[in-house]
């Protein structure tokens, strides 16, 4: 197991403590039926934002664990970093969208009061807290840094493993052939089409041969198996193509995945999350715009060597 640094470990712990000194607090849920990226980003946002205000960040837990959540939540995948409030089965109700705000406001307002009467806690998913900062100050953590660096370091202080999350991503990279020097590269398929058309696979071509005109090995994450072999054809023989996708992979599904046993849900984040470690630490990284995988490798390496397609 790779140990923390001393100075991670510290910043976690004043974080630890700056975070419980807040008064205000905010219930953030993890499991909730969302994509892991959009969760995490989602994280990482609420994470800016109570430090941005002075709010005490929480996890709400109880009822179910939906999604990626499998028993514990964030804790499933991550150390403990947060402090955690029971709101048993009304968990449930800490959504962002609370079905018929649109029409009616006082709905939203009503299930906050109403999972605030039962925790205790101030401001939950459905409640405004306000505009990101463009600029990080904290000094109390010695934190003054543009938007994308603080991402970054936020990042930094949740993403450490347990040992046995680790353990599994270890042994899970050592199945691939992943060279020291490469060009991440994420496809993003399945049930995006239902957002956004799939990003033609010649876009990710030029931007790979703009980057590395003189070739390169190019390591690929997709949802959808035969994206790396399709990528591969269109490529010159000077680029050597690497696929770390699940072979099975045929375009992912959210609503799928969220109907699979929990052991299984389990096994697939835990693979995504060695996909993640390869991606973010390519040389460079090629993902679609309108992807939150690529989102998320954008805010880990602070916008750096991130080259979007669209």
């Amino acid at each position: 197991m790779t140990q923390p640094e001393p100075a991670l470990v510290q910043l976690r712990s004043d974080y630890r403590r700056l975070n419980a000194s807040f008064e205000t607090s905010f219930a953030f849920r993890f499991g909730r039926g969302g994509g892991f990226c959009a969760e995490m980003l989602g994280l990482v946002k609420s994470m800016m934002c109570c430090l941005h205000r002075k709010s005490r960040l929480c996890l709400s837990r109880g009822g179910r664990p939906t999604g990626i959540g499998v028993v514990n939540g964030f804790a499933d995948y991550f150390e403990p970093l947060f402090p955690e409030i029971d709101a048993g089965i009304l968990n449930a109700l800490n959504l962002q969208a609370v079905r018929g705000s649109g029409r009616f406001p006082i709905a939203r307002r009503g299930v906050s009061r109403l999972l605030r009467a039962a925790t205790g806690v101030d401001l939950f998913m459905m409640d405004d807290l306000g505009a990101l900062p463009a600029r990080l100050v904290v000094p109390e953590l010695g934190i003054d840094a543009e938007y994308l660096d603080a991402c970054a370091l936020l990042i930094g202080l949740i993403w450490v493993y347990p040992p046995e999350v680790e353990q599994e991503i270890i042994r899970t990279r050592a199945d691939w052939d992943v060279p020291a020097s490469y060009i991440s590269v994420h496809v993003r398929r399945g049930d995006k089409i239902s957002e956004s058309p799939y990003v033609a696979l010649d876009r990710y071509v030029t931007a790979i041969e703009r980057a590395r005109p003189e070739g390169c090995a190019v390591v690929v994450a997709s949802d959808d198996a035969s994206a790396a072999d399709e990528l591969a054809r269109l490529l010159p023989p000077r680029f050597q193509v690497v696929s770390c996708s699940a072979p099975s992979g045929r375009g992912f599904s959210r609503s799928g995945f969220n109907q699979l046993p929990a052991p299984e849900r389990y096994r697939q984040v835990k693979r995504f999350l060695a996909e993640l470690e390869v991606l973010r630490h390519g040389d460079l990284f090629v993902g679609a715009a309108s992807s939150n995988v690529t989102y998320l490798i954008e805010m880990m390496r602070a916008g750096r060597g991130v080259h979007c397609v669209e």
